[in-house]
């Protein structure tokens, strides 16, 4: 099997209208932690609208927030203020509730929480419709 057969890669402007794939899954890496909460709203709602259509699902690939002391989350801590400094209007990372209250507020439903052992967190996701 050819994973370039079952895979496209797609550039472009997430603020745009997104093309449309018949494909079951959109993944976002490091995509929600450069933009606002509101372009994050917007980018969001776009997936949404495609994947509805697909009856597909959204996983998310991001360093994420959460509550404790480990040595990774003052990694992330370090990662988020580094960010900051770059670009202190848009790019933060946010806590794991943050992520579910956008993916919540655009029409996603179920968030599931999987961790790595990277600091990198998959949130997997449906629109409401699929279910």
């Amino acid at each position: 099997m050819n994973v370039e057969e079952h895979i496209s890669l797609v550039s472009g402007n997430f603020t745009d209208k997104l093309p449309q794939f018949d494909c079951n899954c959109y993944i976002l890496k490091d995509i929600l932690q450069n933009w606002s909460d509101e372009d994050a709203l917007l980018i969001l709602s776009k997936v949404e609208s495609v994947a509805k259509r697909n009856k597909s699902r959204l996983v998310i690939i991001e360093n994420m927030m959460h509550t404790g002391h480990h040595a990774e989350e003052k990694l992330k801590s370090f990662l988020d203020l580094t960010m900051m400094s770059f670009n202190p209007s848009h790019s933060h990372l946010r806590t794991v509730d943050e992520l579910f209250f956008l993916l919540q507020s655009t029409g996603f439903t179920d968030p599931q929480l999987y961790f790595t052992c990277t600091t990198y967190n998959i949130i997997e996701t449906y629109p409401k419709t699929n279910q």
